[in-house]
C-alpha cells in the first residue's frame, strides 16, 4: 500500500491578512471566515488556492486555527505587517473582554478572605471570632450604580494589565539594547587585546633595530681603535703620514649620510606592508576570543 506523501504549503502574508480578518468579523465562526477567505483566494500563491477549493473544511480549520493562535502569542515588535499588527492587536483585546480569565493581580484581590475554620458540627467560623448576623437586619441590596461602578473598575483594571504589558515590552527592549552594548565593550575590549599585540610587535622591533645600530657603532668603533694602534706602532711612518693620523684621529669616524626620502617613504611601505600581511592573524585570533565569549 503506497504510503500519502505530507506536502507543506508555506503561508504567506497575504493568506494571513485574509485570515485575521476574516476571524475579527466572525470571530470563532470558521465556516464564515472560510468562506471570507475563499472570496479572495486570487490573491494567494497556486498552491493556496488548491489547498483552499479541493482540501479538507478540518485541514483549512485547524491551519486558519494555528495561525491565529501563532499570531496572537506572538511579540507585537516581531510582526512586520502594520496593518496585520494593528488586527492582531484587536483580537487581543477582544480576548480580554470576553474571556474569564482576570489578570493574576485581581485573582490575588478577589481570593484574599478570611480564612475559616471548620466545627464538628461543619458551621463555618472565622479565625478571630464568630461572625454573628441578626435575622432582624435588613439585607442591603446593591443599586444599578453601584453595579455600574464596578464594572468601569474592572474595566479600568483590564486598561491598566495592559499598560504593564507594554512597559514589560519595554523593559525587555532596554534588556535586549543593554545586552548589545555588552556585546559591543567585549568587541573593543578585543580590539584593544589586538592593538596591544600590534604595539608589543612594534616596540620589539624597535629594540631589534637598535641593538643593530648599537652592534654597528661598535664596529666602527673597534675598527677605529685598531687603526690607531697600528698606526702608533708603524715607527717607519714620515711627519706627513703623522700628521694625516692626527688630523683623522681628530675628525673622528665620518658620520653616515642622511637617507633621501624616497628611501625612508620605501622603508615605511614594506614596514606598512608587512603590518597588514599580520592583520588576518590578529583577525583570527579576535574571531577565536569572540567564540569563546559567546560560548560562554
Amino acid at each position: 500500500m503506497a504510503e500519502k506523501k505530507r506536502t507543506h504549503v508555506e503561508i504567506s502574508v497575504e493568506e494571513q491578512l485574509l485570515i485575521v480578518k476574516g476571524y475579527v468579523k466572525n470571530r470563532c465562526n470558521w465556516p464564515s471566515v472560510y468562506a471570507d477567505v475563499k472570496q479572495a483566494i486570487h490573491r494567494l500563491p497556486e498552491k493556496c488556492q488548491a489547498l483552499y477549493k479541493d482540501g479538507p473544511f478540518e485541514k483549512v480549520k485547524r491551519r486558519m486555527s494555528d495561525q491565529i493562535t501563532k499570531l496572537s502569542s506572538k511579540d507585537p515588535l516581531s510582526i512586520q505587517n502594520e496593518e496585520l499588527r494593528q488586527l492582531i492587536a484587536e483580537i487581543r483585546t477582544n480576548d480580554r473582554r470576553y474571556t474569564k480569565k482576570g489578570h493574576p493581580n485581581e485573582k490575588k484581590l478577589k481570593h484574599v478572605k478570611a480564612k475559616h475554620q471548620r466545627k464538628g458540627n461543619g458551621e463555618l467560623v472565622a479565625d478571630h471570632r464568630k461572625i454573628a448576623i441578626p435575622i432582624d437586619d435588613e439585607i442591603d441590596v446593591v443599586p444599578n450604580d453601584q453595579a455600574g461602578v464596578n464594572h468601569n473598575q474592572v474595566v479600568v483594571n483590564q486598561e491598566q494589565a495592559m499598560v504593564n504589558r507594554d512597559q514589560a515590552v519595554m523593559n525587555h527592549d532596554q534588556v535586549v539594547v543593554n545586552n548589545d552594548q555588552a556585546e559591543q565593550a567585549v568587541v573593543n575590549r578585543v580590539q584593544a587585546v589586538v592593538n596591544h599585540d600590534e604595539a608589543v610587535v612594534n616596540n620589539d622591533q624597535v629594540v631589534v633595530n637598535n641593538d643593530q645600530v648599537n652592534n654597528d657603532q661598535v664596529v666602527v668603533n673597534n675598527d677605529q681603535v685598531n687603526n690607531d694602534q697600528e698606526l702608533a706602532n708603524n715607527d717607519q711612518a714620515g711627519l706627513n703620514n703623522d700628521q694625516m693620523v692626527k688630523d683623522d684621529h681628530n675628525n673622528g669616524p665620518t658620520p653616515p649620510k642622511r637617507k633621501p626620502i624616497s628611501e625612508l617613504a620605501r622603508d615605511a611601505y614594506e614596514k606598512y606592508i608587512t603590518m597588514q600581511e599580520r592583520v588576518p592573524q590578529f583577525e583570527d585570533k579576535m574571531s577565536k576570543c569572540m567564540d569563546k565569549f559567546l560560548s560562554m
